[in-house]
């Protein structure tokens, strides 16, 4: 253990975990969503990643459509 606090205090990372999404990437995607298919903000966060991400694609792909 005193090599893992020593790596942590040097400015390293935990070993393992789950990293995750990045945060501005989610703004972006709601931000996107919620001008196209006008929901509201606690509709789209409670969104599964998964699902957020394919009512995403499909919004720019119709909007690429024209």
């Amino acid at each position: 253990m005193p090599a893992l606090r020593g790596r942590l205090r040097d400015g390293g990372t935990p070993a393992g975990g789950i990293h995750g999404y990045p945060l501005e990437r989610v703004y972006q995607e709601v931000a996107h969503l919620g001008r196209h298919v006008h929901w509201t903000h606690t509709e789209l966060m409670n969104l599964e990643h998964t699902d957020r991400r394919r009512w995403l694609r499909t919004v720019l792909a119709q909007v690429d459509r024209g």
